[in-house]
């Protein structure tokens, strides 16, 4: 269902999204339907950055996140491991979004996350959001470590 969503019209996705978020609290979901529309909630969040419509995107982000699972990290790695990442990403750049739930997001993607390369949008993430809240060397810390995890070397 996620592909052939992908090849809809933008306004399509986000007609469709606005309708589920209406009802999707009054009705008894699988959790196939629960992982389908949190994916539609995604590709509508995208879009919706992609006109750099931060609110709008929140807010499909996280009703897709509403509607993973208990054990979603195992069930829908990839699913969850998208909404975390733009849910995080959506609200650094919103100025908006609460700072806890930013870090919150970005510590349980760090976490959860299998491979080295799922860690790495977060943590470019989680250096720019401590280089904008002043903690700048944790920052260069933070960037030092995922070089050298890339085989880089500095000296100290």
């Amino acid at each position: 269902l996620m592909m052939r969503w992908n090849t809809l019209d933008p306004n399509h996705i986000i007609l469709a999204a606005d309708q589920m978020n209406l009802c999707k609290d009054e009705l008894e979901l699988s959790s196939e339907e629960r992982v389908s529309i949190a994916g539609l909630q995604l590709l509508a969040g995208k879009h919706s950055m992609k006109s750099s419509c931060f609110e709008s995107a929140r807010s499909y982000i996280e009703s897709g996140v509403s509607l993973l699972q208990e054990n979603h990290w195992e069930s829908n790695y990839s699913l969850s491991l998208e909404l975390y990442e733009m849910s995080a990403l959506v609200s650094f750049i919103d100025g908006n979004g609460n700072a806890d739930a930013t870090m919150k997001r970005l510590q349980s993607i760090l976490q959860h996350a299998k491979t080295f390369e799922d860690t790495l949008n977060a943590s470019v993430l989680l250096s720019k959001f401590m280089g904008s809240r002043g903690n700048y060397a944790e920052a260069i810390n933070n960037c030092l470590g995922i070089l050298s995890n890339l085989g880089e070397t500095f000296p100290n």
